[in-house]
């Protein structure tokens, strides 16, 4: 069974739920509001591949050696549609054709557009010894997640963030982040009318250090 259709998972290896912080490296930099060095973005520019239903991804596109010369980009936060992938739906009485009350949680296997994402970041020097973690502020609407070419985890919910403990996973030097985004899972049978469908990383991403505490 597809995890995107099982009502038994919600998520795997994801951090449980808190309020939003990030730590400074001390008092004074918290309190004069400025931009925190334990935290940087991978918003922007991704290398991405999207293909209409999930037979149809890229098998083993999270191998750090494997070749996406020939991928496309896509801007992070953003959604497939609205950066020409797909046609987004509007719910206004009826669910789409992909979503069947009938055959629920299943989906059409032939209907679930699925986007591959990749990029590559540098840790600073200076996370030596800390915990580090990706932060994931909204995603449509079921997604796993590779390190350096290793599964950590999986999430789903299109509202709510996602959290990664990914401090095992990283080396030194360049390393590489994979997503693989599913537009369709059992939790979008929950979302009712008036409301976009789409799909896609719609919000920020975070990676962020934080003391390792015993």
């Amino acid at each position: 069974m597809n995890d995107w259709e099982n009502l038994q998972v919600i998520n795997i290896n994801k951090e449980k739920g808190h309020c939003s912080n990030f730590p400074y490296v001390d008092v004074n930099s918290a309190l004069k509001g400025k931009k925190s060095k334990q935290l940087f973005s991978l918003s922007g520019k991704w290398k991405f591949k999207w293909v209409s239903k999930p037979s149809d991804t890229p098998q083993h596109f999270y191998q750090v050696d494997y070749d996406i010369s020939s991928w496309g980009e896509i801007q992070v936060p953003g959604t497939f549609e609205l950066q020409g992938h797909g046609m987004p739906y509007y719910l206004a009485h009826s669910y789409p054709p992909s979503l069947r009350k009938k055959n629920a949680p299943n989906i059409d296997p032939e209907d679930n557009p699925v986007g591959s994402y990749k990029r590559t970041f540098e840790l600073p020097i200076n996370w030596k010894n800390q915990e580090i973690f990706v932060l994931f502020e909204g995603v449509k609407s079921a997604f796993y997640l590779w390190i350096n070419g290793r599964k950590v985890g999986y999430s789903q919910g299109s509202m709510t963030p996602a959290e990664f403990n990914i401090t095992r996973f990283l080396e030194v030097g360049t390393n590489h982040i994979s997503v693989q985004v599913y537009k369709w899972s059992d939790g979008s049978y929950l979302e009712d009318q008036d409301f976009w469908f789409l799909g896609g990383i719609f919000r920020d991403v975070f990676i962020y250090s934080k003391p390792i505490i015993f």
